[in-house]
């Protein structure tokens, strides 16, 4: 008996360490999966970005070393997790490969999450042995996208700053793509001026003579303080100068980029919606005679004159045919505010239009089911319009799918944007059956 007990002790212990090492197995196999997934989606906000990245393989004392991304002398890495075993390996990585070769100067780690409290130690050791640790979704994007713009427009790190100079108000030109005045508050300005002094600078580009020599500033922010202060002349007053702060590295001679520094200085002095920088980029493509800006947000605005007579709201319309990014589909406001944004007639006329007269159509009668979900509706025509428009199907096939979201049990209607995922097979349950029931 004990023998017998013995033997189906051993037995049970392999059976268990047998299931564990399967579920080891597939975890392992989930978790490279996922980070496969990662490093193209980080591969992909570089390449939007500008950074035309490529692998990179270095032979080191350590064996051969190969980088997810490389551009010019920056090695990056992606990864969805750490841990100090996975640290010690970006280390000692970073270490073989800075013996082998002096090529790069700079290396990048993705980290899908954010740090926390349980990871700061781990990130503090990579960050002492010279990695840039950018963590979290948000963060890098937005480090993309601004390494992208600074790779694109400078050949070294250094970051240019804006210089204070005091200068007569005879040599301070009006932007003639700013906003008309208000003439009572210039006048409210200018009694400021006289009983508290002039307390803020101007912000100013220099124009420049075929030869280089500056012959005036021109103003990318102040404009009723400047006519304020010219006002204040006007009275007697005596007010000759004003500080200022010269952007010297920008000129005249680029008015669009001039639009959009005078767009993120307004920002900081008052809140913009959306439609403002619409609208601001709109007039400043009319004014450069720039077609393809124009027509782009003009159709921009009309998506959202159009929303929201159609009940979607300021924003809907835009989210569902406009750009998005990221896997979770966020609208790329960075995109629309920059002004590079770009919609060609084609897709206007042939997808966003056609899409748009159906889907008004289904929509009252989705919103009509009690637990109808805006958000989660606006995402689900947002993945229809996707496909739509990628030509993975055709309009017909778009309206069998609004249909088939209005059939969905009231148990089955998604109620939060996550769910949507889950609901495509149902949905092409449902269009399967209208297809049979016709054919």
């Amino acid at each position: 008996m004990p023998k017998a007990k013995k033997r189906k002790k051993v037995a049970y212990k392999t059976t268990k360490n047998t299931e564990s090492l399967a579920i080891n197995t597939e975890a392992n196999k989930t978790r490279r999966e996922h980070g496969e997934e990662f490093e193209k989606h980080i591969d992909t906000l570089l390449v939007k970005s500008g950074l035309g990245c490529h692998r990179t393989f270095i032979d080191t004392t350590d064996g051969e070393k190969i980088s997810d991304h490389t551009f010019d002398d920056v090695w990056m890495e992606s990864t969805t997790f750490f841990d100090k075993k996975r640290v010690d390996e970006f280390v000692k990585k970073k270490k073989v490969i800075e013996e082998a070769t002096s090529d790069f100067k700079k290396f990048f780690l993705f980290y899908e999450r954010e740090v926390s409290k349980k990871t700061e130690k781990l990130a503090q050791k990579l960050a002492e042995a010279g990695w840039v640790l950018i963590d979290g979704e948000n963060r890098i994007e937005s480090f993309i996208k601004a390494f992208g713009h600074h790779r694109a427009f400078s050949t070294n790190d250094l970051i240019q700053v804006a210089k204070p100079a005091l200068i007569p108000i005879n040599m301070l030109i009006p932007n003639p793509l700013n906003r008309e005045e208000n003439k009572d508050g210039v006048a409210s300005i200018a009694k400021s001026i006289v009983n508290e002094g002039f307390l803020t600078c101007l912000y100013v580009v220099p124009e420049k003579a075929k030869d280089g020599t500056i012959t005036g500033y021109m103003l990318f922010e102040g404009h009723h303080r400047l006519s304020a202060a010219k006002l204040v002349g006007q009275w007697g007053f005596d007010l000759k100068e004003l500080p200022c702060v010269v952007v010297d590295w920008l000129s005249t001679d680029d008015m669009e980029k001039l639009s959009k520094l005078l767009i993120k200085i307004n920002v900081e002095y008052r809140t913009w919606k959306l439609r403002d920088y619409i609208k601001h980029h709109l007039d400043i493509a009319k004014i450069l005679k720039i077609k393809d800006k124009t027509y782009s947000y003009q159709t921009l605005l009309d998506w959202m004159t159009l929303g929201k007579q159609s009940g979607f709201g300021d924003n809907g319309l835009i989210y569902i045919l406009g750009p998005l990014y990221g896997s979770d589909k966020w609208l790329d406001q960075d995109l629309i505010k920059g002004g590079d944004y770009i919609v060609t007639k084609n897709e206007v006329e042939k997808y966003a239009i056609p899409f748009f007269n159906e889907m008004k159509k289904y929509r009252p009668g989705a919103k009509q089911r009690d637990e109808f979900r805006n958000d989660v509706y606006q995402l689900f025509s947002c993945e229809l319009y996707d496909k739509f428009k990628n030509n993975v199907i055709s309009l017909k096939e778009a309206v069998r799918y609004f249909a088939a979201y209005n059939m969905l049990a009231s148990d089955k209607i998604p109620n939060k944007k996550s769910d949507i995922q889950n609901k495509w097979a149902e949905l092409d349950n449902i269009v399967n059956l209208q297809i049979n029931a016709f054919s």
